[in-house]
């Protein structure tokens, strides 16, 4: 590396450069000044690059950071361009499509500056020239070169023009945005000026070096003018979103601004309008307002009779010379139809309430009437003169009274509609019931102005109502009494008197639903068939009343001691039956089991002559299971006779299982 005093004054260009970019960064609320930070750290990398570029003296590395340089200009240019856009309130201009395109077109430029050593599009035929005193680098052009040269002068005349347009434009702001623009004019001046081989010093580019006193330019402008974008913004959100129409006229009384209502309501654009009188009648009406007046005007504005609220106002400069006038038109069109249609209906809405045999009133939340129908004052027996302007909760009962403070309470609290029923005495003395609606009328706040209430005597619907609650509870009841009557006659029609247990048709029609229920489910169902042995002694020795004790006692037993799920039946005489779905067939054997052992273990007190008596029964039994040993009903119990049989041959007071032998 070789440092001449050139390099070196492109390193302090670089870090001076860098020192205003982190300058600048201090005022990011300010418009543009991130675009102008950017601005300044691309020129900081192309003066950096420069310095090395003029100092190396490898002819390789040389044509590479030139190029590199030249990259890092563009992006100074194009960060110029955006800084000088958003600094005159155009904002939107930078769309991801502008952007896209700026990127694209800059991107496609270094790719071509950087690959220029392969092709001879851009620059070609690199050689170092001292014949200056400068080691400067030559180069041949190739055809894309000029465009280039082209599009960098362009590239920075833009915001030149947008700057100075913008000082033409508004004179607050004139000097701040002339001073960059000459900053930006100066950066492109010895740019096309170095592009063309002007330079004073041949090859040397001075561009990075003026761009220091462009950085200063330009953020004693952005700082100086920072409320420049409160100016855009407040003329664009504040005039351009106002729905009135702003219009502008200059002492000659032509147009020097409007706004977008403005422009759709004369028909025409902002170029077609400015510097030219308003159409007709446009500018005659106008003409006739003097200043701090304000009048109402009908103007034709797409075929339609518009009507207009107008004001106009004075504009003066700072020495209070008039220098034009602001004239604001707000549409008042449909506040005009509306207070139309509202004094149509208000006397449409009168006609209607007037003809209504409801009550309607209206009034303040202390019950003070503001409106009555004839139909209000026909049912209190009162003029309009003794309702309007007095407190109704006067002439209503307590009763009333309380439910009326309620319905306002809850009605100034929620803002909705409220139903409420109340007991009043009309004017015949008698006591009525009255239905009553109160909706709120608010004021444009939201608070209740007035409530009003509309109401329907429903003294005969009350009536009927209670004397319909009256019949619903005797019905009720009678309804209650033939319920237990019909749960009485099942249990008589379904239960044996003497021992309480199911009877033989409950058994029959039972025992054929559990068996479709075990089919359809795939599980097994046991009956168990018992019989009291030697029942006819006890008939015989005790009576018919203790043998109908021991069959109670033998029924207690049975519910007693089986599943809830469990059916238990007198079958008939002193034959039991017991149903068990789900059952196994051993467990339907202890069972029965548990139930002789049980038996036979009970003392079962009989009285005769007035003697207790404790008498020993003992019973037999015999279990079959489905579907086993009977997939029918009938089968089924035939089975569990059959093994009950089996029981009484083998000596009684035992549990035998139906294992197919003969029946008796």
């Amino acid at each position: 590396m070789l440092f001449t005093p050139y390099s070196l004054l492109l390193i302090l260009s670089g870090v001076a450069l860098l020192a205003i970019a982190a300058f600048t960064l201090h005022f990011k609320s300010t418009p543009a000044v991130q675009a102008h930070a950017a601005m300044m750290l691309f020129g900081a990398a192309w003066s950096f690059t420069d310095a090395l570029a003029i100092s190396t003296p490898s002819l390789g590395a040389r044509v590479f950071l030139g190029n590199a340089a030249l990259v890092f200009s563009i992006g100074t240019n194009v960060s110029a361009l955006i800084m000088a856009v958003e600094y005159t309130g155009r904002g939107s201009w930078i769309s991801k499509t502008n952007v896209s395109i700026l990127v694209g077109l800059a991107s496609f430029i270094g790719i071509i500056a950087l690959s220029s050593p392969w092709h001879h599009l851009f620059r070609y035929g690199f050689a170092v020239d001292r014949s200056s005193g400068f080691s400067s680098l030559g180069f041949s052009i190739g055809a894309l070169y000029p465009p280039f040269l082209i599009y960098q002068i362009l590239i920075l005349s833009t915001p030149i023009a947008l700057l100075l347009f913008s000082a033409f434009r508004d004179r607050r702001v004139s000097g701040t945005a002339i001073l960059m623009s000459v900053g930006i004019a100066a950066l492109d001046a010895v740019e096309a000026f170095f592009g063309l081989g002007l330079s004073p010093i041949r090859g040397f580019d001075t561009g990075p070096i003026v761009l220091v006193f462009t950085g200063v330019c330009d953020i004693l402008g952005l700082l100086n003018g920072r409320f420049r974008g409160v100016t855009f913004i407040a003329r664009d959100l504040v005039i351009e979103s106002l729905p009135e129409l702003a219009i502008v006229l200059d002492e000659q009384g032509l147009v020097a601004d409007l706004n977008e209502a403005a422009r759709k309501a004369l028909g025409v654009s902002e170029a077609a309008i400015l510097g030219k009188a308003l159409p007709e009648p446009w500018a005659s009406r106008l003409k006739s307002l003097s200043v701090g007046d304000r009048m109402e005007v009908a103007m034709a504005v797409d075929a339609d009779m518009r009507s207009f609220e107008v004001r106009a106002e004075c504009i003066d400069d700072e020495g209070g010379r008039k220098r034009g006038e602001l004239f604001i038109l707000r549409d008042i069109t449909e506040t005009r139809r509306m207070e139309e249609s509202l004094r149509a209906s208000q006397a449409l809405y009168l006609g209607v309430v007037e003809d209504q045999i409801d009550l309607v009133c209206r009034w303040l939340p202390d019950t003070t009437l503001t409106f009555v129908n004839e139909a209000y004052c026909e049912y209190f027996g009162l003029s309009r003169g003794e309702s309007l302007g007095k407190r109704f909760e006067s002439w209503i009962s307590e009763e009333s009274r309380m439910i009326v403070r309620g319905a306002v309470d809850e009605l100034v609290r929620n803002h909705a509609t409220v139903v409420r029923e109340e007991p009043n005495f009309s004017r015949d003395g008698k006591r009525r019931w009255m239905a009553w609606i109160y909706r709120p009328v608010k004021v444009e706040s939201g608070s209740v102005l007035e409530i009003q209430s509309v109401g329907r005597d429903i003294t005969a619907l009350k009536e009927t109502q209670e004397a319909l609650a009256r019949a619903n509870g005797e019905l009720s009841d009678q309804l209650e009494r033939n319920s237990i009557l019909q749960e009485r006659l099942f249990e008589q029609a379904v239960r044996d008197v003497t021992t309480g247990l199911f009877n033989r048709r409950y058994l029959e029609e039972t025992l054929e639903r559990e068996i479709a229920a075990s089919e359809r489910d795939g599980s097994s169902l046991c009956v168990i068939m018992m019989d009291i042995d030697r029942f006819k002694r006890v008939n015989d020795e005790h009576g018919h009343s203790a043998g109908d004790i021991v069959l109670a006692s033998i029924g207690r037993i049975l519910s007693d001691k089986t599943r809830q799920m469990d059916i238990a039946c007198r079958y008939g005489g002193e034959e039991f039956v017991v149903i068990m779905p789900g059952a196994t067939l051993e467990s339907a054997i202890e069972r029965a089991e548990e139930l002789r052992r049980t038996i036979e273990e009970a003392e079962i007190s009989v009285g005769k002559d007035r003697i207790a008596l404790s008498l020993r029964i003992t019973i037999s039994a015999g279990v079959a299971v489905f579907p086993g040993h009977g997939q029918l009903s009938d089968d089924l119990l035939s089975a569990a006779d059959s093994a009950l049989y089996k029981a009484k041959e083998s000596g009684r007071n035992n549990v035998q299982v139906y294992s197919g032998d003969a029946s008796p």
